[in-house]
């Protein structure tokens, strides 16, 4: 494996993390989104705040969710394609004993006396 394709799997895998966790975090805070509402109306506090969750898991869900979607670019943004080598530069023709140019009038036999 090339460091390209390293890089790309270490990319993939963390987006993955993100998103597992983001999802966790934003699962929690749905959960817990209708008690903390009531507490914050009746004037008191949860103690597992669903703001903290979502605050936290959804930018996570989002950004991972981005990264694995874009993960090629930002690959091929990081590792660009090198530059093929310059040609060799194009030998002159051969020409015949008559200065043509003509491969065709030419013999692959070496000439007779």
């Amino acid at each position: 494996m090339k460091a390209q394709d390293i890089f790309g799997v270490i990319l993939r895998s963390i987006a993955v993390w993100l998103c597992v966790w983001g999802s966790w975090m934003a699962i929690a805070g749905i959960k817990n989104l209708v008690p903390t509402i009531r507490a914050i109306t009746l004037g008191t506090t949860y103690q597992h705040d669903s703001f903290g969750y979502l605050i936290y898991g959804l930018p996570a869900l989002f950004s991972g969710a981005i990264i694995l979607t874009f993960a090629d670019f930002f690959v091929r943004f990081t590792y660009p394609a090198q530059k093929p080598p310059p040609l060799p530069p194009i030998p002159e023709s051969p020409t015949t004993e008559e200065g043509s140019t003509d491969l065709a009038e030419r013999s692959s036999q070496p000439p007779t006396n």
